[in-house]
């Protein structure tokens, strides 16, 4: 599984190491990359943004132009709130819908 934490503001947080291997860099170098550096070519439905404002979990279909070409993924975002109903962090789940 492909794991991503962002934060509100669309920063990466955290990857596991199958997702910096997804786009062709380094662990840490993925750590600093926002939600713009990783290029969507179609989606389905919403976006990561909006489990910010909506405070619900996103499933959306994407396909995303990588290093090693585009691949189509299903990306399930939901969100982490602290005890103020805030959302503190988004967790992101892609699964390879064609490999």
């Amino acid at each position: 599984m492909l794991v991503v934490a962002w934060s509100p503001e669309m920063s990466i947080r955290a990857v596991n190491t199958a997702f910096a291997l997804m786009t062709g860099r380094r662990k840490d170098c993925t750590e600093s990359m926002s939600l713009r550096d990783i290029e969507s070519l179609d989606r389905t439905a919403g976006k990561i943004a909006d489990v910010v404002r909506s405070r619900r979990t996103v499933v959306e279909k994407v396909t995303l132009d990588l290093p090693q070409g585009a691949r189509t993924m299903t990306r399930l975002s939901a969100p982490i709130m602290d005890e103020n109903g805030n959302v503190v962090e988004i967790l992101t789940v892609y699964q390879d819908v064609i490999p």
